[in-house]
């Protein structure tokens, strides 16, 4: 997600050190914001915000076993454990 720009709201998001409820229309980038806080928890680089800054690390990384991300429909749950898993791979390259 390095090229990848955070819009403000979504920056704020992967900040967030609590848990996140994300509610929005359809293709305004929930699972994208959703994997990149699961990347951020996990301590992974997220990218830059709006401005072009980086988004800073986690203070306080954690183990995958230790977050829970829970969605209406199998064909969410699906698509984002795909992107998960293609961002964790990405970032062991």
């Amino acid at each position: 997600m390095a090229e990848f720009r955070w819009t403000d709201e979504q920056a704020r998001v992967l900040l967030e050190e609590g848990n996140a409820l994300l509610s929005a229309n359809a293709g305004t980038g929930k699972t994208r914001t959703i994997v990149g806080k699961i990347g951020w928890l996990l301590g992974l680089d997220v990218g830059v915000g709006a401005d072009g800054r980086p988004i800073p690390a986690c203070p306080s990384p954690c183990r995958i076993d230790e977050i829970a991300a829970i969605t209406f429909t199998e064909k969410a749950a699906c698509e984002l454990k795909e992107r998960l898993r293609e961002e964790i791979e990405a970032s062991e390259r």
